[in-house]
């Protein structure tokens, strides 16, 4: 959340012939980046039980993309996140109740690392 790249930037950046494996981890709301992760052409980015906003199709470049079949794209519902007008990296990230990446709401488990931590509010 308010990752703040303002050139060419994303959450994650895949070069060379590196692997990233990634479970249970949300990839939203990014206010400069262009798309989640970028894969370079001879790394790998295996993904699987994460919210990747936009889903696959917003995973740039021409490396290989492992996407797993329990990956889904929503709004993940923080308890108050921050704004991309902050000057600084603020909010309170942990889970409302109806977040679908709260442990129950799918087969993964918790995704993310903040548990639910407020009711649920408003989508």
């Amino acid at each position: 959340m308010n990752n703040r790249a303002p050139s060419d930037g994303q959450h994650l950046f895949i070069n060379e012939t590196a692997t990233a494996t990634v479970r249970n981890t949300i990839f939203h709301g990014g206010c400069d980046a262009l798309n989640p992760a970028h894969v370079e052409d001879l790394a790998t980015f295996d993904v699987d039980c994460s919210l990747v906003e936009g889903g696959a199709a917003a995973i740039s470049g021409d490396g290989t993309l492992l996407y797993g079949p329990n990956n889904f794209d929503s709004d993940p519902r923080f308890c108050d996140p921050g704004t991309c007008e902050a000057t600084e990296p603020i909010g309170e990230y942990t889970l409302d109740a109806g977040s679908p990446a709260a442990p129950g709401a799918g087969s993964c488990g918790l995704v993310g690392a903040y548990p639910v931590a407020c009711g649920v509010t408003s989508a």
